[in-house]
């Protein structure tokens, strides 16, 4: 939820500042800054710290077998994708090869992005129905109730 939430405000917000938008409006840089850090940047910085950690764990390797480190991944490219953002808007006109060189890196980068979250939401929502009473627990090769404590809590 959190990639889809940024990856459609990020979109949103950009498309009528990049080139080659109509009405397009040259953004200041600091403002550009300012917004990506308070509505882009601010939740995924805890975030990727969080799934490092959270992410890497023997459960939720055994339950999601590489689902961690695509979505520590995907954190990774959002942010580079909101640099690229940034570099593609505030380039001017006389610097056209410049700006072309980051307008296709954004649409490479969506791209992927697109593909990872995909990816992502068939692993977690597809492969294991949250609403289900029963999980299935790779080192027991059994099902157990899903919220019954475990042995390690």
């Amino acid at each position: 939820e959190l990639l889809d939430g940024k990856f459609n405000i990020i979109r949103e917000y950009m498309a009528p500042l990049m080139p080659g938008a109509p009405g397009r409006r040259k953004p200041d840089a600091r403002e550009l800054k300012k917004w990506l850090e308070e509505n882009f940047y601010r939740e995924l910085r805890p975030e990727l710290d969080k799934a490092y950690k959270r992410f890497t764990g023997k459960d939720f390797q055994d339950l999601f077998p590489g689902a961690a480190r695509l979505y520590v991944a995907a954190l990774n490219k959002m942010f580079l994708l909101g640099g690229h953002y940034y570099s593609a808007a505030i380039l001017g006109d006389d610097r056209k090869k410049a700006r072309g060189g980051e307008l296709k890196k954004v649409e490479i980068l969506t791209a992927a992005l697109d593909r990872m979250t995909n990816t992502l939401r068939s692993m977690f929502e597809d492969k294991y129905d949250v609403e289900d009473k029963q999980i299935y627990t790779p080192d027991e090769d059994t099902y157990r109730e899903r919220y019954a404590p475990t042995d390690t809590e």
